[in-house]
């Protein structure tokens, strides 16, 4: 970009939004980043509220995705970063009336040991029997058809491992219907795990690959659908002191410092091209030049937004759909409880017909996110099929979370504090076809010089896979150094 030329506009303050800024700004570009919203981090927001730290969103980011903790450093806030506790790392699966240990030795659905799995009353012996079967089970031709999660786990494991196991933790992640969820774009490991060793139970056993959820040493347990190592002396999901809020507010800090025109409560009502370039006009009047624009909103936003400027992409990102959750946060004085749950929390199959996608004692499983003589709470609500529950109001979500709650893991007593977070598409889905959809939409764009898009609906959901996608889209936008 030449000097004096308009700022690149970012459009979406979230994360990647944010990274994105961050890239350009040190990059040397002018940027101006706006946000609809009255702060910054989308659905990254941290409450801090009497001794608690709640989470409304992401409570926290994988280890062995290395772009978070890059940034991190960066922003020189890692020593504010906290490993989750290791005391008690057990996760349960509601299943058939009470909550039953995910037994170690699973690769989300996979199992090392077919033992644990009777032992926990998880499967019956048929399923358990048809789980193991997978060793005899021929690859698939990935080639030639795209399959969903459930179509991929129900041929390799059967349908009793699928319902019961496997899509609480899969589908669960998404908010999604695993019926409909493309398993290429959001679980390839699986992929390679059948293509390289024929099935995935063959996959878990073999020596030279490492079973994500096979203790270390030192007594360590890894999560499940890691990508590379854990980083030393860090556990599988990190999160911050004073919570994910503190990777919001430095990178602000930061784009602050550089000199970032920040603005918050302005929504953009149209994207126009003029001679040079681009005019973001707000929803107040005004209009922004801009020597580019990049949208990290949600894929319905940029679609809107990209119209009249980018038809062929804007069509291509109407068809990427989204799912609305909520997230219900319940604070208990501990004599009320009683017995503080076991393990990080629970999952709960689609099969067993509850409202609770998953519950997390964020208390046992985070230092610091309550004080002492209470426990923190927090239940998911929403996703696909399931989204008639948010027609209720947020008194009506945290009656019926607490409901829930006791009926499932016996927790009792009226909480001392309650927050309700919503979602309203929120979770972008990765239906059959995402890939090449996401593909089909950057070779649209790229016929719109100065157009971007970035954020969760495109490479990964995660806050990592967001810090990537919006690293490589800022990267494009600058000039490439000469060499002298």
């Amino acid at each position: 970009m030449a000097a004096g030329s308009p700022p690149v506009v970012v459009v979406g303050g979230g994360v990647a939004g944010l990274t994105a800024a961050l890239e350009l700004a040190e990059g040397g570009a002018a940027v101006t980043l706006v946000e609809a919203a009255g702060r910054f981090g989308g659905k990254i927001t941290t409450s801090r509220v009497d001794g608690l730290v709640i989470e409304g969103g992401a409570e926290s980011f994988l280890s062995s995705k290395p772009a978070a903790l890059a940034l991190v450093d960066r922003l020189g806030i890692g020593d504010r970063l906290v490993n989750s506790k290791t005391d008690d790392r057990r996760t349960f699966v509601w299943s058939r009336g009470r909550l039953r240990e995910l037994p170690e030795g699973l690769v989300l659905g996979s199992p090392a040991r077919a033992w644990s799995l009777l032992r926990s009353g998880l499967l019956s012996p048929a399923g358990a029997a048809r789980l193991v079967g997978d060793v005899v089970v021929p690859r698939g031709d990935g080639a030639a058809v795209e399959e969903t999660v459930a179509q991929f786990f129900t041929r390799r494991l059967g349908p009793e491992a699928y319902g019961r196991v496997v899509e609480p933790l899969l589908a669960g992640i998404h908010a999604g219907d695993a019926t409909r969820l493309s398993l290429a774009a959001t679980f390839p490991r699986f992929i390679e795990m059948e293509h390289n060793h024929g099935g995935l139970v063959r996959a878990t056993l073999a020596p030279h690959v490492r079973n994500p959820l096979r203790r270390k040493p030192n007594g360590q347990r890894p999560a499940s659908g890691t990508i590379g190592p854990v980083p030393a002396g860090r556990t599988p999901f990190v999160s911050f002191m004073g919570g994910m809020a503190d990777l919001i507010e430095a990178l602000e800090a930061r784009l602050r410092s550089l000199g970032v025109d920040l603005r918050v409560g302005t929504a953009v009502a149209t994207i126009r091209a003029v001679a040079g370039g681009y005019e973001v006009v707000l929803d107040k009047g005004d209009a922004l030049p801009a020597s580019a624009v990049i949208l990290a909103t949600p894929a319905p936003v940029s679609a809107r937004l990209l119209g009249s400027l980018c038809p062929p992409a804007a069509t291509l990102l109407e068809e990427i759909e989204h799912a609305s959750t909520a997230t219900v946060s319940l604070a208990y004085r501990t004599d009320d409880v009683g017995a503080v749950p076991a393990g990080y929390g629970f999952v709960v199959p689609r099969a067993e017909g509850r409202h609770l996608l998953a519950g997390t004692w964020a208390s046992s499983k985070w230092p610091g996110r309550a004080p002492g003589g209470q426990v923190l709470v927090r239940g998911y609500v929403g996703g696909i099929g399931r989204e008639s529950v948010l027609e209720a109001d947020d008194d009506g979500l945290v009656h019926l979370v607490r409901a829930e709650f006791g009926a499932l893991a016996g927790i009792r007593g009226t909480p001392v504090h309650a927050e309700v977070h919503r979602y309203p598409a929120g979770m972008p889905q990765y239906t059959v076809g995402h890939l090449a959809r996401v593909e089909r939409i950057r070779s649209a764009l790229a016929a719109c010089p100065g157009l971007a898009v970035t954020g969760a609906a495109y490479n990964g959901v995660g806050i990592p896979d967001c810090i990537t996608d919006a690293l490589t889209t800022a990267r494009a936008l600058l000039p490439t150094p000469t060499r002298s």
